[in-house]
């Protein structure tokens, strides 16, 4: 086990030996690769912090998720292990999402954990007088500071945790909706949710495994909120265990 830099020091990841297939699992926003760690149990893995989180450096400009997915593609290339099983949990689903479908060959199955990959209705516009007001400092009627206590006021948690590009990124890839990728992915995928999910409902799994082609697992863990490889480790492992046995045994 060892913490190795990929790509001139764009991606710190940690790297486990062992037999095939090598497993690639990506946290969510906010969070690291710590988050990840439980599903590898012993298995060949790469496990990174992806950019702008943990040890990696914040991407150069407001990446959305296929731009995160190349730079994670060129990892695994430069890895050479190819074909992994990926497990994605919340914002590293979408990553893994879009991998899947961009970058076939480099992927043999995916697991899906509390995952936000498509809208389930029309995302609600920003208040009014928020949008007032960032018209107004965009035309130099506002102050930056006074805008900002509007984002504070009006913003996510994850929102008003951001800072600088990261901020950008996250309000690029909260907009993005991945059922166009779902249809491309023709590898085995498993969902695993926890049935308590409030940031995911459980009714964006279901409706994203109506448009995937190959399902081969899909729990509810009624003990599990959006955290569920943390809080139901072992359900999440069985669905990584279906993903690779179907793997095998197309």
């Amino acid at each position: 086990m060892s913490v190795r830099s990929y790509l001139d020091g764009a991606l710190f990841v940690e790297h486990r030996d062992g037999p095939a297939p090598t497993i690639l699992a990506m946290h969510g926003w906010g969070r690291t690769r710590a988050d990840m760690l439980g599903l590898i149990d012993g298995r060949a893995a790469l496990v990174p912090d992806l950019p702008g989180f943990g040890s990696s450096p914040a991407p150069p400009e407001a990446w959305g998720t296929p731009a995160y997915a190349a730079q994670i593609a060129d990892m695994l290339v430069a890895d050479g292990r190819a074909p992994y099983v990926v497990v994605g949990h919340s914002f590293g689903g979408r990553v893994a999402a879009v991998l899947a479908a961009e970058h076939r060959e480099l992927v043999a199955g995916v697991v899906f954990l509390g995952v936000p990959l498509l809208h389930l209705a029309t995302p609600k516009p920003p208040a009014f007088a928020y949008r007032a007001a960032r018209w107004a400092c965009a035309h130099h009627l506002l102050r930056e500071s006074s805008m900002e206590k509007l984002r504070q006021r009006y913003g996510s948690a994850d929102y008003k945790a951001a800072h600088g590009v990261m901020r950008a990124v996250l309000v690029r890839v909260v907009a993005e909706d991945y059922t166009d990728y779902l249809t491309r992915i023709t590898v085995p995928v498993a969902f695993c949710w926890g049935a308590n999910d409030s940031a995911v409902p459980v009714a964006v799994a279901q409706r994203a495994a109506t448009v995937v082609a190959n399902v081969v697992a899909f729990d509810v863990v009624d003990t599990a909120s959006h955290d569920v490889m943390l809080q139901a480790p072992e359900r999440a492992r069985a669905a990584l265990d279906a993903v690779i046995d179907a793997a095998a045994n197309p």
